[in-house]
């Protein structure tokens, strides 16, 4: 609005009394007109907004606890899974990370999902809870499957792998809670295997489960 404003006042003053106005002065009085509205209208005042705190979930009761994460990394996007899976209190079990190419964001999350639940199932837990942060993943193993989505067969294999006699809850955690499965995603993406895991944590790891340990 501002500046269609002065546009018009600025063609008038030259058609009417041949007075130029440059297009730096135009511009500076659109900035101070627009300032000049938006203090007029713009109502500002305290919110409730009191930010987000975010820690590491444990569970909450002797549930194993399983992290997983997708990323990319350069250009063109490479893409990467990765996680963590650890005791109700904090404790390390088992990595794992994979780089899976050229790819998408939600190949690498369903991928995550999909090889940290075989994994666990795999090794005997029966008892899981499994954090992501990726909403659509969730949505997407917790309905009935479209069977012309790009990637119903991992949506399935991911769906079958819940349907097994355990104890299993999938929820969504913010990303800050999710540091040392995005750690292991960004190992997963820079290595060239398709399969990496860990049987020890990886240097640059132990920090972060610290922090999770102690809720930071």
């Amino acid at each position: 609005m501002s500046a269609c404003w002065w546009i018009w006042r600025a063609r008038n003053l030259l058609c009417m009394e041949d007075e130029h106005i440059t297009i730096y002065q135009q511009k500076m009085e659109v900035y101070k007109l627009s300032t000049l509205i938006h203090k007029m209208f713009i109502v500002t005042g305290p919110t409730n907004d009191i930010g987000r705190w975010t820690s590491w979930h444990p569970a909450k009761s002797s549930a194993t606890v399983l992290n997983v994460d997708g990323s990319s990394f350069d250009n063109p996007c490479i893409f990467g899974f990765g996680g963590v899976l650890r005791k109700y209190n904090g404790t390390w079990i088992y990595d794992f990370g994979g780089n899976i190419g050229i790819s998408s964001i939600l190949q690498a999350e369903l991928l995550a999902l999909y090889h940290s639940l075989r994994i666990a199932w795999d090794q005997g837990y029966r008892h899981l809870v499994c954090y992501s942060n990726f909403t659509l993943a969730i949505q997407l193993v917790n309905t009935v499957v479209n069977p012309w989505h790009l990637f119903a067969p991992i949506i399935s294999n991911i769906k079958d792998l819940m349907a097994r006699d355990w104890n299993l809850q999938l929820s969504h955690t913010w990303k800050e809670a999710n540091a040392t499965a995005d750690f292991m995603t960004k190992m997963g993406v820079s290595c060239n295997q398709t399969w990496q895991e860990f049987l020890e944590p990886p240097d640059g790891i132990l920090p972060l489960m610290q922090d999770d340990a102690l809720r930071i």
